[in-house]
């Protein structure tokens, strides 16, 4: 079972906070290196990327010179059905 931001939140306000900055530092960082991490094996043809941080992944795609961050999650959680709920 994947643990919701609130729950998180309502445990461990601190902790929940050095979550989050670590993931928006995560995030910042892809625009120096975004073609470092590697495509989703099965979807490459999607252009989505998955950085992984701790429990969680980033999941962004480059459009451009430009990171585009289509979600964070848990690595808990079923990514397949979230980006590709059509396959």
């Amino acid at each position: 079972m994947a643990i919701s931001a609130d729950l998180l939140r309502e445990e461990s306000p601190a902790l929940a906070l050095r979550i989050v900055r670590k993931l928006r530092l995560s995030s910042a960082e892809l625009g120096d290196r975004a073609l470092r991490y590697a495509l989703l094996p099965s979807h490459e043809a999607s252009g989505i990327r998955r950085r992984v941080v701790g429990s969680y992944n980033i999941f962004y795609r480059v459009v451009g010179d430009r990171v585009e961050v289509l979600h964070v999650l848990h690595h808990a959680r079923d990514h397949e059905q979230l980006l590709f709920p059509e396959d």
